[in-house]
């Protein structure tokens, strides 16, 4: 009789409904775990958007120190242009109207290129990019008017959106009506 019990249990196999039970469970922690490492990787996409950002703002800075105005983008069309003017002249291949230098002539770098994701376009100029490969938008002087440059990035969603004020580190984004900008302080976006 004792043969016959272990015999039994040995050949014992799972139910469909406690083989479905498992499967559930597996599908719902894997989903958690999901939904975890996507919320990881947008909170650091975030904050590798306002590193960027602050250290082009520096980089303005500097720029500014140095030559007295920042670079201009009022003879420029798009902000992809703008863009590409950006890049140019705080890397040191152009001057603050874009105009490129001649062949042995440059001025300092402002920026830390290795720290920037860098796009190439069709007309092989360069740009710099958001980690939601979208170009940073940048604009000086203000097409509305007040002092300062605009500078920021589209975020996550990729519409035109202006990082204003930070609650607990997470920025609070507002849709921007570009001819309604809200004024700032001089070279602050």
């Amino acid at each position: 009789m004792m043969n016959e019990i272990m015999l039994q249990r040995r050949t014992r196999a799972f139910t469909l409904v406690e083989l479905m039970v498992v499967l559930l469970v597996i599908g719902v922690l894997g989903s958690i775990l999901f939904s975890g490492a996507t919320y990881l990787f947008g909170d650091q996409a975030i904050k590798q958007a306002k590193a960027e950002i602050k250290i082009l703002q520096l980089s303005l800075e500097d720029y500014k120190r140095d030559y007295g105005t920042f670079p201009t983008t009022e003879d420029l069309e798009g902000m992809e242009e703008c863009a590409v003017r950006l890049l140019q002249v705080l890397s040191g291949t152009h001057d603050e109207l874009g105009e490129e230098f001649k062949e042995g002539e440059s001025r300092k770098s402002y920026l830390p290129l290795d720290k920037f994701t860098l796009e190439t376009l069709e007309t092989d100029k360069e740009l710099l990019i958001d980690p939601w490969e979208e170009p940073y938008q940048y604009n000086f002087p203000r097409l509305d008017g007040h002092e300062g440059y605009l500078l920021f990035s589209k975020g996550p969603d990729k519409e035109t959106q202006f990082l204003e004020g930070y609650t607990d580190g997470v920025p609070e984004k507002t849709a921007v009506d570009m001819d309604n900008i809200p004024s700032t302080e001089p070279g602050k976006w």
